[in-house]
């Protein structure tokens, strides 16, 4: 439990003023970030698939619940009401007291002072109820009373005070005699709605004798509830800390902290299951002619936007042809939809509409793309495909999805105040409803674990020390821990447009100079796997039995003497990173180990984190950061799209094999799957041997989530999944 710090109590009592404070839970203690702690906020990890509704065996939903409401009554005459819903407290308080300003200073949930500030009312949050007898917990609240504060002169029983709501409260009394005279501390301790809350009344027996009244009204109109987290019952909703969206719309999202929303808010033709499997979502049916290329989606009778509408064929034409559009500069059309026929014509400017996508009826759809390719209804689940509300974008311009927004996913939105909170509420109507009714995304209240320990949240995302903290134990936490691997790989891509990284040699001495085992153990505690390879384990292609550049430092000396900036001064090398300025512990061990094995000297340039992935083209200097989680699980995803030579939007070293390319063209429209397995392992060796990256890990997501928390999970693509969220009972 967190009580006022002792030198914030002394400073009220010896004010000899009356203070109550109703304490939660202990301050959480804040750790390193390494791979993926806190993963939504700085550490930039790119474009993970998007996620649609989960098919669910759950009971179809009743009409959303209504946001809590405070239990509190009225006030009498001549009182006011304070209630803070994200605590879960509310009382009474008299017309002529004022909101307090004591807040940033004490930490405080609330403040209420009296005209002369002689009587001042402190809320706190409460803490879970433990499994202890009243009488043990007010004894151990008592214990550590002793431990924070002055030891009193007397401790005694105090008569139990009932609340209005019906609650009792028990009571301790602290007494401190003091030359001046007497001071004394009245503990009151209730347990309401799972929670237990400690309400203090402190102040010299004079101050408490004459405003003792006052401060007894305000004691008994307390009502404790279970706790909204901004204005939405936490019974009825996930709490999971994030970060702001850089973007809410569809065709321009590139990165997990907005797709995660995106997914939720928008869904198109195709969807993933839990198995990875692609299902149908807005389309009812699709059939594919005999060339394999001509694709006919039916649309699903229920397929609505939010307002109601339905969908039609039209508006799933008009968000293709919208994300084509030259002047939108989409970074992902090109990828995710540049294999139907007239895509890439509309985007070069050279045609106003697409070919390819032909409206045949009010609810069918035809798709002609360019050659035949397995991988093509996987990339339809990618944002970038997602049906968008023609009238609700055209007459707001570029940033429409700053104001309201008519989705077409199986949740709203329903409020996001930027720096604060975002909220998901579930779409009722869309075709297989959401089990859960809200999703509420706290912003910058500190950090995943934080809010977690002080159960302000429901879902923590963890890593490094914290994972060993959740391992331990002496914690309890081990039964909440869960380990979701995922289809990612993080490696440091080098600029081989430009000197020195435009030679091979050069390339391959950096990466034999880094001791990338070592990176592991020692900076990241073992928890991750270090890489070989571009693609990750368990994803289809996977080639176990392929072996990387290995640790060699002599090897590695020898080849940059070997290269054509050998003997002369070589070029400046910097290192294009995200952060705000100080270097991280695993870019400080490569830099080390290129200097101590190379003799070479790397300088760090920052990025904005979350601008990192949007600026890095136009700033990439000659090595970066670079992560990839898959948007579909096919070995394309990682080979094709972050190595070919024209892949310019994640091709951003400008790799350029033209043996490497061949292999990946010639996969691109291979029908037998074991060969087309085969050519894509082949490319991947090249790309090894070529060092064209420095592999550095693959990981998996550790994440916390609290034990009344079924059906949360998070698949290899990396988008939590929320559908099938239930909140059970707070046992």
């Amino acid at each position: 439990m967190k009580y006022l710090r002792r030198s914030m109590f002394l400073a009220l009592l010896l004010t000899g003023a009356v203070v109550i404070a109703a304490c939660s839970s202990s301050d959480a203690t804040p750790t390193p970030i390494t791979p993926s702690e806190e993963r939504p906020s700085s550490t930039p990890i790119p474009t993970p698939s998007p996620t649609s509704a989960q098919q669910t065996d759950a009971p179809s939903p009743t009409a959303t619940p209504v946001p809590i409401t405070s239990p509190i009554d009225q006030p009498p005459e001549g009182f006011k009401i304070l209630v803070e819903e994200e605590v879960g407290l509310g009382f009474h308080y008299p017309e002529s007291w004022d909101l307090g300003s004591y807040i940033s200073q004490f930490g405080a949930d609330a403040v209420v002072d009296n005209p002369d500030e002689t009587v001042q009312v402190l809320f706190y949050s409460g803490v879970e109820i433990e499994d202890l007898t009243d009488d043990d917990r007010i004894d151990q609240t008592v214990d550590i009373f002793r431990n924070i504060l002055t030891d009193p002169d007397q401790v005694k029983d105090g008569a139990s005070l009932r609340l209005d709501s019906g609650i009792t409260a028990l009571r301790r009394d602290f007494i401190y005699l003091r030359g001046d005279g007497t001071y004394e501390s009245r503990l009151f301790l209730l347990s309401a709605a799972l929670r237990t809350y400690v309400i203090m009344v402190s102040g010299t027996t004079d101050a408490l004798e004459r405003d003792w009244a006052g401060a007894e009204a305000i004691l008994r109109s307390t009502v404790v509830f279970e706790p909204a987290m901004f204005g939405v019952a936490r019974e009825h909703s996930l709490t999971m800390p994030w970060s702001d969206p850089i973007t809410l719309d569809p065709a321009m999202s590139r990165e997990g902290t907005s797709h995660l929303i995106v997914a939720h808010l928008f869904s198109g033709l195709t969807r993933f299951d839990e198995s990875l499997t692609v299902q149908l979502d807005l389309a009812e049916s699709v059939e594919l002619d005999a060339s394999g290329t001509v694709y006919t989606f039916t649309l699903r009778d229920d397929a609505l936007f939010h307002d109601g509408r339905r969908i039609t064929a039209e508006d799933v034409r008009y968000s293709i042809e919208r994300a084509a559009d030259p002047g939108l500069h989409s970074a992902t059309t090109a990828l995710y939809l540049g294999d139907i026929v007239g895509v890439m014509d509309k985007l070069e400017g050279s045609s106003t509409t697409i070919s390819g996508v032909e409206v045949v009826g009010e609810d069918t759809i035809k798709l002609t793309i360019d050659a035949p390719k397995a991988y093509f209804l996987a990339k339809l689940t990618y944002p970038t495909a997602y049906v968008v509300d023609r009238e609700n974008i055209e007459p707001r311009g570029y940033d429409w999805w700053r104001g309201s927004i008519n989705g077409s996913g199986p949740f709203k939105l329903k409020e996001w105040t930027e720096g604060e909170v975002l909220i998901l509420e579930r779409f009722d109507r869309y075709h297989t409803p959401s089990s859960l009714p809200y999703a509420v995304f706290p912003i910058n209240l500190g950090t995943s674990m934080q809010l977690y320990e002080a159960e302000l949240s429901d879902v923590a995302f963890i890593g490094g020390a914290t994972v060993d903290r959740a391992l331990d134990p002496a914690n309890g936490l081990e039964d909440q821990l869960r380990i979701f691997p995922q289809f990612l790989v993080n490696y440091v891509g080098f600029n081989t447009t430009k000197a020195p990284f435009d030679d091979p040699m050069v390339r391959r001495a950096f990466v034999m100079a880094l001791d990338r085992d070592g990176l592991n153990e020692i900076v990241y505690g073992g928890k991750v796997d270090t890489a070989k390879g571009l693609l990750p384990p368990g994803l289809p292609g996977y080639n176990d039995a392929l072996e990387g550049l290995p640790y060699d430092p002599v090897a590695a000396k020898a080849a940059l003497d070997g290269s054509r900036y050998a003997g002369e001064a070589f070029p400046a090398v910097v290192f294009t990173t995200a952060g705000f300025g100080a270097v991280p512990p695993d870019l400080q061990f490569m830099i080390d180990d290129w200097h101590r094995n190379l003799g070479v000297t790397v300088e760090v340039r920052t990025l904005a984190p979350d601008a990192y992935y949007y600026a890095l083209a136009n700033e990439i200097g000659n090595l970066f950061d670079y992560g990839w989680i898959a948007d579909y699980p096919d070995p394309q995803n990682f080979l094709d799209v972050l190595m070919h030579s024209t892949s310019v939007d994640n091709n951003v070293g400008g790799y350029n094999n033209a043996d490497y390319d061949r292999l990946i063209e010639e996969a691109r429209t291979e029908q037998d799957n074991a060969r087309r397995m085969a050519l894509y392992q082949e490319a991947e060796k090249i790309l090894v041997e070529d060092a064209a990256i420095i592999p550095l890990y693959h990981a998996p997501d550790y994440v916390l989530t609290k034990p009344y928390v079924q059906g949360f999970s998070i698949g290899p693509l990396g988008i939590p999944l929320l559908h099938n969220v239930v909140i059970g009972p707070r046992e």
